[in-house]
């Protein structure tokens, strides 16, 4: 895979982000030839004062698939129409915002949230179809010396997602 950023320092408090990527994996031995993913991210970084900042970004993907083996055949023993969703086509949008905080030099509070959508293989396959996450939660780091950090994490993830079936 590939990234390229670019930030952009727009005022002193204010930088603007944006990337773009390819990702490509052969998968020949996996009764597909191989996905390509093109993604493209914009976000911000505003410094809301010394010690905090808030940052922010989108992000669209769209995976590719070539060459997938359909089913109920020597090459693919799976069923006839089922689709494997790390195989399958998909579009991709992801929002998410951090909020940083360092009360004090040795000490750093986050606060994050994310949200995720999928929608896989438009065509009339069987399989999951859509799947939606949302996430949020927070950190603290507390660092007393240059050779020691203490970390913490609380995240609570909410998924949902559809697939289609023969039944």
């Amino acid at each position: 895979g590939v990234e390229l950023g670019l930030d952009y320092h727009v005022a002193k408090p204010l930088t603007l982000l944006l990337e773009a990527g390819w990702e490509g994996w052969d998968r020949e031995k996996l009764r597909i030839d191989g996905t390509d993913e093109y993604s493209i991210k914009g976000g911000i970084v505003y410094k809301l004062f010394k010690t905090g900042s808030l940052k922010a970004s989108y992000k669209y993907a769209k995976r590719n698939v070539d060459g997938y083996k359909t089913g109920e055949t020597a090459a693919n023993p799976e069923a006839k129409g089922l689709t494997n969703y790390d195989w399958a086509d998909r579009k991709r949008n992801v929002a998410d915002a951090r909020f940083q905080f360092d009360p004090t030099q040795a000490i750093t509070v986050g606060l994050f949230a994310r949200y995720l959508n999928d929608k896989f293989a438009d065509d009339s396959r069987f399989g999951l179809k859509k799947s939606k996450n949302v996430d949020g939660g927070f950190d603290i780091a507390y660092n007393p010396s240059d050779r020691l950090t203490l970390f913490a994490n609380y995240v609570k993830e909410y998924r949902k997602s559809e697939m289609r079936n023969g039944a």
